[in-house]
């Protein structure tokens, strides 16, 4: 069992969380280019730092119900080998330090672990497997 820092947030009325050490900023979503192409799992791209990052439909790399971005959404900007990357979450809940344990094989796919936390069960998802969703390339155009 390890204890880890996790930012956790919500998305479909679920509990999700990022390792906080992945986390390089929480705000709320401003503007963004829409993307087009094949891939269901980019929204677009954002500005960040002045520097162009992938925005990642998390809902659809998760399987869940699609909706369109909301103003109360709020963007989540995630450094993963170095590669950075935008997704937006329902809203972000805090900061939690939690004991985990990690499943064989976990490495392997976009949910890393799950823990109980409050009497809530968090899916820690791997940010390296999320990253890969959102490597692949991408047209845009201004929204």
């Amino acid at each position: 069992m390890e204890a880890r820092h996790l930012l956790q947030f919500k998305l479909d009325g679920q509990n999700f969380a990022f390792s906080l050490e992945a986390v390089k900023r929480i705000s709320m979503v401003t503007e963004y280019s829409v993307a087009y192409g094949d891939s269901d799992c980019l929204l677009g791209h954002i500005t960040f730092e002045e520097e162009s990052l992938p925005l990642l439909n998390l809902r659809s790399a998760l399987s869940l119900k699609q909706r369109p971005i909301q103003l109360e959404d709020q963007l989540i900007i995630l450094t993963a080998n170095g590669f950075q990357f935008a997704v937006t979450v329902d809203s972000v809940s805090g900061v939690e330090i939690v004991e985990t344990y990690f499943a064989p094989g976990a490495e392997q796919s976009q949910l890393l672990s799950a823990c109980i936390h409050n009497d809530d069960v968090i899916m820690i998802l791997n940010v390296e497997k999320i990253r890969d969703a959102a490597a692949k390339p991408m047209q845009t155009v201004d929204s």
